[in-house]
């Protein structure tokens, strides 16, 4: 067991120890891209580069015995025993995953905050200035993470920032700049807990900035949290207070819960009185605190929560070993195509300790489960014995504390896959494993044989941490290509080709960061360049994601285009049993089959589509329209009818409903228009002009009816009649010659003659011969 400093020296020993460790959460959020599509891949690799070059720091360091300390951490701890026993499951969990690869990179990534964890709790001591020094450097950053996100506010208030989603800090997104805020705010508790010099206003600053921070990002798995904290905290001053007779506690629990509440009412003073004005398209975020809040009960089946439901039945589907490491995305897609219309997925569950279970089956789930109770039991065990001094739970809370704050983000997010946030796991459980007791003398040992492993196993570990930084090194490679394809497709510029990327992407990882298998994404730049028959080629080789479906879809449409519409339509139908309501899909299979001669069997596709699905625009508007063309134009109304039902302020469909409705009118009333136009022509303009506004108060926009009336008032000199009608052609936008002729007719008529040659030169203008001819006989010498 490490011993307490008891050093007074003002730079105390482990004061370099302390700033190693600091790095670990420094590194990760200062590393750049480096040109990948996601941050991720570079900064794991920054820590598990971080890692070789803490591990050389610790053997030239003459003060300390790494091997005896790996030896300890490993087989005589009970934090460590855990996580080593969840890492050896999740290995055993490679030989049951679909895409091995995926695994592989996700155990290089598990196995590095493995030995980065065992690195720090060997780095800390358990010594009050080491604690100190290193919650001072972790408060410090807490509190640069909140000014940059105050200065992002000012810019959303200003108007610069269109809305709080594309606030990120720095980090790679809005809700992990919340999370690494959230989540170092024990080390700020720590200071406020235990220290009775100034180091403990630093903890009352950093506590506030970080209260308010997280409540001006408006993250409602963090508003649940600063609730549950409070409790928590609580809990905590409460036992203190009755339980262990400190009365002194009262004013601690006023001071925090009191800053959380004076956070809670300033960031509702800025919502209400600096935050742009609520309009229809501002953003969810721009709310008070209890609406925000209030807003997740209208989100019962919503798709974390059917995310979740996903989950838990491929749990129970494969118990033992689960998915395997890194495959739960890859799995989860035969739940959720059936009910997903594109290929936008969730490549994480938004619950790690659900998605955990699913990959490492159900002991891989209690395992990791088990890691945050046991740091909680650690501290419980000593801080509810009224007979225990401070001393015996004063460590062991930060890490407890950092355990329960991590395990919010953990509940409702997926922490472990952001190396910021797995960088503060690290932390909290190395020092977990320091801060707790070290079962030596429990078990006897030949000390030869603890020499033999303890000389051993940090080579051991070292030559699997440097063995793990080839598939990080690999997969940031690929993302730098994938980020290169990505930008190329989505812009629709191309600036490189098929051979290029065949080339550049190395072999392993085979789908992209989210989750696009790279076959499908070589497919695309083969297809381009009309090499369907390779891109087929190259999709029937692989077998990277099973139930994505844009492989297959590639396929149909490739045969397609190959004009083999038997094996197009295999695929097609491939695509629609995994994924039912991807319109473009179903688009597909009808035009195959109407191309077959088999439209009532593409009709009844889309129908069943329609059955599922009522917010595609695309589907209502094509099978109303086949049902226009085909000449049927009450069941093409219907449809229209039940699009607009769902989809009411939908332009396109109004206006095709429009347009049916007119054509209805004109089937039915066609009589009345013949009978207008007969007059028309045996010159009986008095009976025509009677005819044609019967038919028009059938059939309001008809072109030509407007047109003839207008020239049978015309005719009958009703010159303001005539004109009128013409009006109501140019607001159609309808504009032609003769038009301007007979209004300008009808302008001189009535004695206009300024508008009358206006009307003459634009008829005249648009190659009209009587316009042409009216101008020159009446405007000459007028204008």
């Amino acid at each position: 067991m490490i011993e307490e400093n008891k050093s007074n020296n003002v730079f105390p020993p482990h004061l370099l120890n302390s700033i190693v460790v600091f790095l670990y959460a420094l590194v990760p959020v200062l590393m750049p891209k480096l040109g990948a599509l996601d941050s991720n891949g570079p900064k794991f690799l920054a820590i598990a580069v971080l890692n070789i070059l803490v591990f050389v720091y610790l053997v030239t360091n003459k003060e300390c015995e790494t091997g005896k300390e790996f030896f300890h951490r490993l087989f005589r701890n009970k934090v460590g025993i855990i996580y080593f026993l969840f890492v050896i499951v999740s290995t055993l969990s490679l030989g049951v995953a679909v895409n091995i690869p995926e695994a592989v990179i996700h155990l290089s990534r598990l196995f590095s905050l493995f030995f980065a964890l065992l690195l720090i709790s060997i780095l800390m001591r358990k010594d009050e200035n080491s604690v100190s020094h290193i919650c001072t450097l972790m408060v410090l950053l807490l509190m640069a993470d909140c000014l940059i996100l105050y200065y992002n506010i000012y810019l959303y208030i200003s108007g610069t920032i269109n809305s709080i989603y594309l606030i990120n800090g720095g980090y790679a997104h809005k809700n992990i700049l919340n999370a690494a805020i959230f989540v170092k705010i024990p080390f700020a508790l720590w200071l406020i807990v235990f220290l009775k010099n100034n180091l403990k206003y630093l903890g009352f600053s950093g506590l506030f900035m970080a209260f308010l921070a997280s409540f001006l990002l408006s993250s409602r798995a963090f508003y649940i949290g600063s609730i549950l904290f409070a409790l928590v905290f609580s809990a905590f001053i409460l036992t203190r207070v009755f339980f262990r007779k400190e009365k002194g506690q009262w004013q601690v629990m006023a001071q925090v819960v009191g800053l959380m509440v004076c956070a809670i009412l300033l960031y509702s003073g800025i919502q209400q009185t600096l935050y742009p004005t609520l309009t229809e398209k501002d953003d969810i975020y721009n709310t008070d605190f209890a609406s925000r809040l209030a807003s997740i009960k209208g989100e019962p089946g919503g798709e974390r929560i059917a995310s979740w439901k996903r989950t838990i039945k491929l749990i129970a589907e494969k118990p033992i070993l689960g998915t395997g490491a890194g495959n739960w995305k890859i799995e989860s897609l035969r739940y959720a195509n059936l009910t997903n219309p594109d290929f936008v997925y969730h490549i994480r569950n938004h619950n790690d300790f659900l998605e955990v279970a699913a990959e490492t089956g159900i002991g891989g789930g209690l395992l990791f489960l088990s890691i945050f109770f046991i740091l909680v039991i650690l501290f419980l065990k000593p801080f509810l014995k009224k007979d225990s001094g401070e001393k015996s739970w004063k460590f062991i809370f930060l890490p407890a504390f950092g355990i329960f704050f991590y395990s919010i983000d953990a509940f409702f997010n997926f922490p472990g896959d952001r190396p910021e946030m797995g960088a503060l796991f690290a932390m909290y459980l190395g020092m977990g494993i320091c801060f707790s007791k070290t079962e030596v003398s429990s078990v006897e040992v030949d000390n030869k044989r603890i020499g033999l492993i303890s000389t051993f196993l940090p080579w051991i570990f070292v030559a699997v941490a440097g063995c793990s930084l080839y598939p990080l090194f690999m997969n940031h490679r690929s993302m730098t290509f994938q980020n290169i394809a990505l930008v190329e497709i989505s812009n629709n510029q191309y600036s490189h080709n098929y051979d290029f990327f065949e080339k550049s992407f190395p072999s392993f990882p085979t789908i992209c960061v989210y989750g696009e298998p790279i076959a499908s994404v070589k497919a695309r730049y083969l297809m381009r360049e009309k090499k369907y028959r390779e891109a087929i080629d190259i999709e029937l080789k692989d077998s990277s994601s099973p139930w994505d479906m844009r492989t297959e879809f590639n396929i149909a449409n490739a045969y397609l285009i190959l004009e083999k519409k038997d094996s197009a339509l295999i695929y097609a139908q491939k695509v629609y049993r995994q994924k039912p309501l991807f319109y473009n899909n179903v688009e597909l299979i009808y035009q195959i089959l109407d191309q077959d001669g088999k439209r009532e069997e593409g009709i009844v596709y889309l129908k069943t589509y329609l059955e599922k699905e009522k917010k595609n625009r695309n589907s209502w508007l094509r099978i109303t329209g086949i049902y226009e063309n085909l000449g049927d134009l009450h069941s093409a109304v219907s449809w229209a009818d039940s699009a607009i039902k769902y989809m009411p302020k939908d332009s396109l469909i109004i206006k095709m409903k429009k347009k049916i409705n007119g054509k209805i009118n004109n089937l039915e009333f066609e009589g009345i228009y013949e009978k207008a136009m007969g007059f028309f022509n045996a010159k009986k303009y008095q009976e025509a002009e009677k005819s044609f506004t019967d038919y028009l108060t059938k059939v309001p926009d008809r072109i030509e009816a407007l047109e003839f009336r207008a020239f049978a008032n015309a005719n009958l000199g009703n010159s303001q009649k005539s004109t009128e009608d013409i009006n109501r052609l140019f607001s159609l936008g309808i504009e032609k010659g003769r038009y301007y002729n007979l209004r300008g007719a009808n302008f001189h008529n009535l004695g206009m003659p300024a508008e009358a040659c206006k009307d003459f030169k634009k008829s005249m203008e648009l190659n009209d011969a009587n316009g042409k001819n009216n101008y020159n006989k009446t405007c000459l010498g007028e204008l």
